[in-house]
């Protein structure tokens, strides 16, 4: 299995890895949270998912915050999610998931991913007005 610097692989099939666990996750205080990332979808029709699992390492419960499907588009894709934490010792797992598909190749990435002890400000979208105006 590959090891990353943030992540340690679980879940292992042969060559590849389904679900990663954050090594470096802060200890968050009890209470709301923000977590940000980017991710991308090499195919949108793979019927691929991006889960974000919170583990109560106390009661062994697990509680998803985040499910992604996959989007049309060829892009990156930013989200934002609040979350609470009930106990200060919580591990997150991705999970990384991929139904059948015609495609042969398929890639799926996550890229800047924020914890903070806020919650999270909106997705700025930007809208273009357009405004005519006749002269007198």
């Amino acid at each position: 299995c590959w090891w990353w610097w943030w992540c340690r692989c679980y879940c292992c099939c042969w060559w590849w890895c389904r679900s990663y666990e954050l090594e470096s996750l802060p200890i968050l205080s009890i209470g709301h949270h923000c977590i940000r990332l980017f991710y991308y979808f090499s195919d949108g029709n793979s019927n691929a998912t991006i889960r974000i699992i919170l583990e109560d390492s106390q009661t062994h419960q697990n509680r998803t915050i985040i499910t992604v499907s996959s989007h049309v588009a060829n892009k990156w894709h930013e989200i934002r999610q609040n979350f609470q934490i009930f106990n200060s010792i919580s591990n997150m797992f991705f999970l990384f998931e991929r139904g059948s598909s015609n495609a042969e190749s398929f890639y799926i990435a996550i890229d800047e991913i924020t914890l903070i002890d806020l919650y999270c400000e909106s997705i700025s979208t930007i809208t273009t007005t357009t405004i005519t105006t006749t002269p007198p």
